[in-house]
């Protein structure tokens, strides 16, 4: 061991060797008891900033023995490279333990962004550089080491303490654990800011500002004591201060435990009220209820089943279910328990529903039932089955009486539209003899006001024979009379047709009545023709009835078509009226209105639109509407036709 004079010599007083000893062994406790308390399992975030931290103190600790062992035994060279070295190591450690300390204590902010761990990489690099650049290599990095990593990580890490417990400890502990954490993590704080300024600032003589100015030796000079020793004190202040800090993780563990005890005990009433409800909820429901264990034997039944099958409780937990009440069929033969739908869910655990099956009671007598059946499932393993049924022998005697009541207000159905059928047709003779005794007046020697009145009993002779021509339509739509009638027939004909019965009509409102046919659509086609005519006529006297000015046109398109058969759509157009939203849904049934008083200014029963619908459907097509009230409305159906067989036209396929 050196002399205390050359101690002297080298300013230090006699004790040194004691100040580096405590030194090191207050940095090694500090890293020995970070690694040493546990910290698996934590949630707080300083859990995983502990690492750093017991790194620098392993490696600081190590590097004061190191002066201790120069100071007792000379220097080498190989101190001489190691010690600066493994000091900038262990500062480097203790920046980082700061750096992630400030860094979760700001996670939710945009400074969290800026404390990456690149943070230190290009102060490392220029620390490297400039070093290399002088003729004092271990000097230069041991004093640009201290000033980068060591103020700078200590001052970190004090204020990474305070800021760690006012933004995370304060929300995570007990208020009765906090005074001491807060007194642990304000100590830390100032211990590790003295520390910095001590060990980071406070640096060997150097040719270098400040190194020239604040050095050990000017410190020494000032105080009269070496800077090692507010060291020493300061790493002990570290140690014992984080110490007691990282009872955070034992409070942290104490506090999970007993949330976990009272999450246990919360479940364990909750489970008890859930049990007490489900008891409750089970001898209320309507429904009978039981439940079966994998042998097919009762573990639970409520008291609704009970009441209907006879038995009680006692006779039938822990006996086999199928045995008692399901053992035969409804056609009284024996009912395998293989072929049980019960059992069948609880080898393949599908859930099942049987409308109808047949349960037995202790007495004997059956009863029809409604059942579902679900499995009960354990962890994956299907260890039973649920059971809910129903007595349904009231709904299966309502159900034959409504059955009855249908098939009684079908008949009558029936029967009312063969009568209105049946007087439709007799109606029709003597209409015919009016009808033709107008025309023989008509063709007569009369005068204008004679002609006049001829001409009043033929259009109402016609209109009425309209009206009977849509009732018996109707009427054998609705009595299943109306078979199709497919023939060939020319479209442009039938067209041209139909519209010349409405040009009288449509000459004396002084309306524009017109119609255009795509060029896709062909002539000849096969189907029932009589029907698409009748269609027509519906909705052409409707748009001609309620158009007092403008026009109505009718076209027709080829909406899709093959060589065997092509769909076509018909719009009939007007500028009349138009329809109210509100009345478009309602529109096609039979006598149905838009409004009233408009059907009695303009004749009608409401019965066109609901023909109409018949007849399209009866084809295999579909018929809407589209209308702007106040605008106008177009009428549109589509249907499909068969080809002539006398159309050689190349029919395209359209989109």
């Amino acid at each position: 061991m050196p002399s205390p004079h050359a101690l002297a010599g080298c300013g230090l007083k006699p004790p040194m060797d004691i100040v580096f000893l405590v030194y090191g062994f207050a940095f090694l406790a500090l890293g020995l008891i970070i690694h040493a308390q546990p910290r698996e399992g934590s949630n707080l975030e300083l859990a995983r900033c502990m690492g750093p931290l017991a790194a620098f103190g392993l490696s600081h600790g190590l590097l004061e023995w190191v002066e201790l062992w120069g100071l007792l035994h000379g220097e080498t060279p190989f101190f001489a490279i190691a010690k600066p070295s493994l000091l900038l190591v262990s500062y480097v450690f203790l920046a980082e333990f700061g750096r992630r300390l400030v860094q979760c204590s700001v996670l939710d902010t945009k400074l969290s962004h800026l404390l990456d761990a690149r943070l230190f990489v290009l102060p490392l690099a220029g620390l490297f550089a400039v070093s290399a650049s002088t003729d004092q290599f271990g000097l230069a990095l041991t004093i640009g080491a201290r000033y980068l990593f060591g103020f700078t990580g200590s001052l970190l890490a004090g204020i990474g303490c305070v800021f760690y417990y006012r933004r995370r400890l304060c929300s995570a502990l007990s208020d009765t654990a906090l005074p001491r954490i807060k007194l642990a993590s304000h100590s830390a704080a100032v211990a590790f800011i003295a520390y910095g300024i001590l060990a980071g600032l406070v640096v060997p003589r150097a040719p270098w500002f400040p190194a020239t100015w604040i050095n050990q030796e000017s410190f020494q000079a000032l105080w009269h004591v070496p800077v090692q020793w507010f060291r020493v004190l300061c790493a002990l202040a570290i140690t014992v201060s984080m110490a007691y800090l990282l009872r955070v993780f034992h409070i942290e563990g104490r506090l999970s435990l007993t949330r976990a005890l009272d999450a246990a005990q919360c479940a364990l009433d909750q489970a008890h009220r859930l049990s007490h409800r489900n008891e409750i909820i089970l001898r209320s429901v309507a429904d009978g209820v039981y439940g079966i264990d994998a042998a097919g034997q009762a573990i639970f039944i409520n008291q609704t089943a009970l009441e209907m099958l006879g038995f009680s409780e006692e006779e039938l937990l822990g006996k086999n279910v199928h045995t008692l009440i399901h053992h035969t069929t409804t056609e009284g033969k024996p009912y395998p328990i293989e072929q049980c739908p019960i059992f069948q869910t609880m080898r393949d655990g599908r859930q099942r529903r049987f409308d109808q099956d047949v349960f037995w009671r202790k007495d004997g007598g059956d009863f029809p039932v409604e059942c579902r059946v679900a499995p009960i499932i354990d962890a994956g393993e299907r260890i039973g089955a649920v059971v809910a049924f129903q007595d349904i022998s009231e709904r299966l005697r309502a159900e034959a009486l409504l059955r009855a009541a249908l098939d009684a207000a079908d008949e009558g159905s029936r029967a009312k539209s063969v009568f209105l059928a049946n007087m439709s047709h007799e109606l029709h003779t003597p209409l015919n003899g009016v009808l033709g005794m107008a025309s023989l007046l008509l063709d007569s020697q009369l005068d204008d006001e004679q002609r006049e009145f001829a001409g009043y009993i033929q259009q109402s002779a016609r209109s009425l024979c309209f009206l009977l021509d849509g009732l018996l339509d109707y009427a054998r739509l609705e009595a299943g009379k109306s078979a199709l009638e497919p023939i060939d027939f020319n479209l442009r004909e039938l067209l041209d047709a139909t519209l010349r019965r409405f040009e009288a009509r449509a000459v004396q409102k002084q309306l524009s009545l017109s119609h255009w046919i795509d060029a896709h659509v062909p002539t000849l086609l096969h189907g029932d023709a009589a029907r698409l005519q009748r269609v027509l006529l519906r909705l052409l006297d409707n748009a001609l009835k309620f158009t007092a000015r403008g026009e109505v046109c009718l076209r027709v398109y080829a909406t899709a078509g093959s060589n065997a058969e092509v769909w076509l759509r018909f719009e009939v157009e007007d500028t009349g009226l138009g329809i109210p939203a509100e009345k478009l849904d309602g529109l096609f049934a039979p006598f149905t209105q838009v409004d009233a008083a408009l059907n009695r200014q303009f004749d009608g029963i409401g019965l066109g639109l609901a023909l109409a619908k018949q007849l399209v459907t009866s084809m295999g097509g579909k018929i809407g509407v589209e209308s702007v009230y106040g605008a106008g409305t177009l009428f549109w159906f589509n249907v499909p036709f068969a080809l002539s067989r006398q159309n050689h036209e190349a029919i395209p396929h359209v989109d």
